[in-house]
């Protein structure tokens, strides 16, 4: 069995432990392979509990750092959305996503609200929370609306937003696949 096959088997040992086939082909390995699996499965389950929970508790702990940033109506959002509206120092209006660290401008047109640009800005790759990326871009946004415009790598979403125009090509695409059925 080769190294990877057999770490493909050690995890899926560990999300599925009554997986017949994978404990078949555990028992169908000779001695020496059966040890190497028993120490990688100990050195697996071992670093699955230490790093992806402890990033899980941190998760958390930068979510309940967020909340207490957030007025009452945006606590409510975040908490049946998973985002929230913030408004910049400049008076921009932005959507904030805690669970992925996205950042985006925010237009109104009467009751509803539309993307129209995405922004990308993140700290040092050190593997910290993306709440605690959000609070950061919340900072940021609240008291220095044009730095973090000019530190942002913004991109343009590429909707077509509440002009109408989205309907008429869904329409004038409808209207030429039939005329395409009628024709065939």
């Amino acid at each position: 069995m080769t190294p990877e096959e057999m770490i493909a088997l050690v995890r899926r040992l560990l999300e599925h432990p009554d997986d017949a086939e994978a404990l078949n082909m555990a028992a169908g390995l000779d001695e020496r392979q059966q040890r190497n699996l028993l120490a990688l499965t100990v050195y697996e389950a071992r670093y699955r509990q230490r790093y992806r929970g402890s990033r899980r508790m941190a998760q958390r702990r930068a979510l309940r750092l967020l909340r207490t940033l957030l007025s009452a109506e945006q606590r409510r959002m975040l908490a049946s959305t998973r985002y929230f509206y913030a408004e910049g120092s400049a008076g921009g209006l932005y959507r904030l996503i805690p669970g992925t660290a996205y950042v985006h401008r925010v237009d109104r047109h009467g009751k509803r609200r539309y993307a129209d640009t995405g922004f990308c800005i993140h700290g040092p790759e050190d593997g910290s929370p993306q709440a605690d990326e959000t609070i950061g871009q919340l900072l940021l946004l609240t008291t220095d609306e044009p730095g973090f415009l000019a530190t942002a790598n913004a991109r343009h979403l590429g909707r077509m937003l509440w002009d109408g125009g989205w309907r008429r090509q869904l329409n004038a695409a409808r209207r030429e696949r039939e005329q395409q059925g009628q024709v065939a």
